[in-house]
């Protein structure tokens, strides 16, 4: 948990073996729902998608092994993304 989340993604990245696999799992919070008021009142950013997650790791990832997106947007759900990082 970080109110970085992009900071705490490059973390992750930067102590991975080159070729190796950042996992990333969370609870994907519609918007609407109390929670995502919650997170926006802590100054926590809401992914909404594996894409975004993609965003915030720029280049470095460079293969995804694994995604999952909830599959009604408008509930809460897990979003999981497994991808492999820079050699």
């Amino acid at each position: 948990y970080s109110r970085n989340p992009k900071q705490a993604l490059a973390e992750k990245i930067r102590v991975t073996k080159p070729g190796g696999l950042v996992c990333v799992g969370l609870t994907r919070v519609p918007p609407g729902d109390d929670g995502a008021q919650q997170l926006a009142d802590e100054g926590a950013k809401n992914y909404l998608s594996t894409d975004e997650i993609l965003e915030d790791m720029g280049s470095a990832a460079t293969s995804v092994a694994f995604r999952h997106d909830p599959l009604d947007p408008s509930k809460k759900g897990g979003i999981l993304l497994i991808v492999r990082v820079k050699e």
